[in-house]
């Protein structure tokens, strides 16, 4: 025990004695200094840092993405990452809060503790503002991550009758397109990034088959590479979008290149988010997004169509059971008419 005491107390003196010595004057960061980081660091570094650890294949495209975006949104409200205060971040979340819904909120503050977390163990942030507080909104009331079983069927309808009528051949392309995506995202539960970049030959209509293929830029994780079955339905408004297609390569591609209908390649107002969320109002339906569809495909798969869990697991590509409970919920309609014919007097 003595023994013990005497090696604390030299190993003490000693860090003391190291400190005094070696740390920059007029310097509180001694430990970053020791580690040889700079003591507060730079977005610059913090750049390099990020690429390092999420760029592929350590990571997904859309994770490495989702982190440059955040660090750009901390460098908004921080001059460097050791300047990141709590005053800065809850500053960060007002001002998110004020044009995005509660959910992609805190998703991107949950990116934004993650890198807190590694400017800490850099030293270049001291003390990390999300072990002082939570920063995460709550939801006032219940978010809806789903359309109910009427909603689809109108925004399906919606779809139909644009397609139908439309006056010239470029329109009913763009019709022909945004209904193609409506239907197998709806039907699926496919990932935005994974329906945009689908491309002909992905689709095997003869075994009624989509082919997610091994590509950084679309795919999230391992799992994710694997058929996806398609109901008739799905296989016949795929066939029909063919046919007005004009042998472009992508199934939701551009009209003037051979590019996928992405984020990066439309402009504001023109990309397949902002044509969806317009489809869906014209057919009285708020909030279509293309995650809620394939929130949407998971409940009904389950409550309305009878999948099992497992099934559904296997047509979402989830990696595990943990993940793909947070894409169902409990819907009442689907849920009275489980139980319409109960009747404990019937035989």
């Amino acid at each position: 025990m003595r023994r013990r005491r005497r090696f604390d107390r030299i190993t003490l003196r000693c860090q003391k004695t190291k400190g005094k010595n070696h740390a920059p004057s007029g310097s509180d960061h001694g430990r970053s200094w020791r580690l040889g980081y700079s003591p507060r660091g730079s977005w610059d570094e913090a750049f390099d840092l990020i690429e390092s650890i999420y760029a592929p294949p350590l990571a997904a495209i859309a994770t490495l993405r989702k982190h440059r975006q955040v660090r750009g949104l901390l460098e908004s409200v921080a001059s460097s990452p050791g300047k990141l205060t709590v005053p800065a971040i809850a500053k960060l979340a007002k001002q998110l809060a004020e044009r995005r819904d509660h959910s992609t909120v805190n998703t991107l503050l949950a990116f934004a503790r993650t890198q807190c977390g590694l400017f800490t163990a850099q030293g270049w942030l001291e003390p990390n503002p999300f072990e002082l507080r939570s920063f995460f909104l709550r939801e006032s009331e219940p978010s809806v991550s789903h359309l109910v079983h009427a909603d689809v069927i109108r925004l399906l309808d919606q779809a139909d009758r644009e397609f139908q009528t439309a006056p010239t051949e470029r329109k009913r392309w763009e019709a022909s397109r945004l209904r193609c995506l409506l239907y197998v995202v709806a039907y699926t539960g496919l990932r935005a990034e994974e329906a945009l970049h689908l491309r002909v030959g992905d689709l095997d209509p003869d075994h009624r088959i989509l082919w997610v293929a091994d590509d950084h830029h679309r795919t999230k994780t391992a799992g994710s590479v694997a058929p996806v079955p398609l109901p008739a339905i799905a296989v016949e408004v795929l066939l029909e979008h063919l046919r007005v297609n004009d042998g472009r390569s992508f199934l939701f591609g551009l009209k003037s290149a051979d590019k996928p209908w992405s984020q990066q390649n439309a402009k504001h107002g023109y990309r397949a988010s902002d044509r969806l969320k317009q489809l869906g109002e014209r057919a009285g339906v708020a909030g279509v997004t293309l995650l809620r569809l394939r929130h949407t495909c998971a409940t009904h798969a389950e409550s309305l169509w009878g999948l099992s869990r497992g099934q559904i697991q296997s047509i979402l590509r989830h990696d595990s059971p943990r993940t793909q409970r947070h894409y169902r919920h409990a819907d009442a309609c689907n849920l009275a008419k489980l139980v319409e014919h109960v009747n404990y007097r019937a035989n």
